[in-house]
């Protein structure tokens, strides 16, 4: 509580003593102090009153364009559905051609509609539901497509967004090339490889045993013939329409029959000859071969370690690449009979591919993990190296003259562009299949890539999509095994897709594994 002192309490001090004037304030007579001198100040009309606005902050910066791109992306949206139901029906949106909407982000424009009917500039024209027909049915029928499409369809909104995304035709729209061409590309993909069909059996060599790994398996130029090779040391040729004819498979004999001295790696067809065809083998040898003729036509002792590949040059007659363990890669003229040039890679080399259309550019797959790219006047280093993948690089093909595919081991397919030119819409990668350890076979034909599997499987991949669009076992008889000593019968080796070859057209499939099992498959569309 508080104490209030009596009034007896507080001395009476008079006042004068109590507000005294400090030292240096008296003593000294008063003295008048000048008047200041006038100063006429010129007269400023003052500016209308303003209304403050802060800056904006960049927060707010972000947002506003974040809404700028979402409202972009409806703005396609909205165009590419209108697109696609002109496409169905061309009669099914009469007079719903969007307006142009870039007034609508001006300052204080209202954005309801001036008829007071609530709908918003930016709203689509009324009309029909555009995922739907003139009857009202859907467009998309349920059933099996509906679910195929469902597995895709990460894929499917990635390819649409990559093209748009990347400009071509997101900025203007009425364009549906970028986006819509995309998505119509992967879709085509989806219902032309709906699954994959047995229609012939190979049958296995007499007296195959079963580790008989082939390893070379290809179609030539026509598609009319394709020969298989491997470590039986058996090159065999068959005609592609007696292989389909009716009848077994097993009265079915090959063409042609020749006998190398050496396990065989890779097969390639002259594309100027559809008769003559070049192997590798496991002792360093490139050998050319006269299948009409049943004869060897030459032989080239190549390298000093295996040879894993063999590849003709389409651009110029009679020029061949080989690549081995012993880090090279040597070009041969079989007009010369000679070797023509050589690159040093320094590290084993397991694929090589000639650049369609060129003769000069070389593509190599190697065990350090990377492809290479040579021009083969200039070999001292690479035009390109490509890195990305994590284990060795067994295969490289080209897509086209820009684009080309790597496999690995590490169970990845790889698509890059070269030499600067743009790769087209799809992913970087392809996953689904299992490679871990072998050669399990790479080819790709016509927007489609097919790749083996240690699962005993052939996957079959779009360009345009990250995962397998097909797949399809290949049937392996596989005897059993010996009794070992002590009556134990050893498991099975569990066989592994080892070779794959489209025919030209990408209408039939050929599939190989380590068993010598050979099968024919045809590429199933949906309906």
């Amino acid at each position: 509580p508080h104490h209030a002192f009596p009034d007896q309490a507080l001395p009476a001090w008079p006042e004068a003593r109590l507000f005294r004037s400090s030292p240096d304030q008296v003593t000294s007579p008063a003295t008048p102090t000048p008047p200041l001198p006038l100063v006429s100040l010129p007269i400023v009309p003052s500016s209308p009153p303003q209304s403050w606005r802060p800056l904006p902050s960049p927060h707010r910066q972000s947002k506003e364009a974040e809404l700028d791109r979402v409202q972009d992306r409806l703005d396609c949206l909205e165009t590419d559905i209108r697109a696609v139901a002109r496409r169905v029906d061309p009669g099914c949106l009469p007079g719903t051609e969007l307006e142009d909407t870039g007034s609508s982000r001006e300052e204080g424009e209202d954005s309801s509609n001036a008829s007071g009917s609530g709908v918003s500039p930016r709203d689509p024209a009324p009309g029909p539901d555009p995922t739907q027909d003139l009857a009202g049915a859907p467009l998309f029928v349920p059933g099996g497509k509906r679910a195929r499409l469902s597995q895709h369809l990460d894929g499917l909104l990635a390819a649409y967004e990559a093209r748009r995304g990347a400009g071509a035709g997101a900025s203007v729209p009425g364009s549906d090339g970028g986006g819509l061409g995309a998505l119509a590309g992967a879709l085509d993909l989806v219902h032309r490889a709906a699954a994959l069909e047995t229609v012939a059996v190979i049958p296995r060599p007499p007296g195959a045993r079963p580790n008989s790994i082939v390893s070379g398996l290809e179609y030539n130029s026509r598609g009319n013939l394709f020969a298989c090779a491997g470590v039986s040391r058996r090159i065999s040729v068959y005609e592609h329409a007696a292989v389909l004819a009716p009848g077994s498979p097993a009265q079915q004999p090959p063409a042609a029959e020749l006998m190398a001295r050496s396990k065989i790696s890779s097969l390639s067809w002259d594309p100027g000859s559809e008769h003559r065809v070049a192997a590798s083998d496991y002792d360093g040898a490139m050998s050319l071969w006269d299948v009409e003729g049943l004869a060897l036509v030459h032989e080239f002792e190549a390298h000093v370690r295996r040879v894993w590949a063999v590849h003709y040059c389409a651009a110029a007659q009679g020029l061949l690449a080989t690549g081995s363990d012993d880090g090279l890669v040597k070009l041969w003229s079989t007009s010369l009979a000679t070797m023509v040039g050589q690159i040093d890679v320094g590290v084993n080399v397991c694929c090589v591919r000639w650049r369609p259309g060129s003769s000069h550019h070389v593509a190599l797959g190697c065990s350090d993990h990377h492809a290479y790219l040579y021009d083969t006047r200039h070999v001292a280093r690479p035009l390109e190296t490509l890195s990305g993948h994590s284990k060795p690089v067994s295969y490289v093909r080209w897509l086209d003259s820009g684009s080309l595919i790597t496999a690995s081991t590490d169970s990845t397919l790889r698509r890059w562009g070269m030499l600067g030119a743009d790769p087209g819409p799809g992913p970087s990668s392809y996953t689904g299949h299992t490679n871990e350890k072998n050669f399990v076979g790479l080819c790709v034909e016509d927007g489609l890539i097919a790749s083996g599997s240690e699962t005993n499987e052939v996957y079959v991949y779009g360009t345009r999509l990250p995962r397998p669009l097909a797949c399809q076992a290949i049937q392996t008889p596989v005897p059993a095994p010996a009794p070992a000593p002590g009556g134990m019968r050893p498991a099975p080796p569990q066989p592994f897709v080892s070779a794959v070859a489209w025919r030209p057209g990408a209408e039939h499939l050929l599939a190989a594994n380590s068993a010598g099992a050979i099968q024919l498959m045809r590429v199933v569309g949906s309906d």
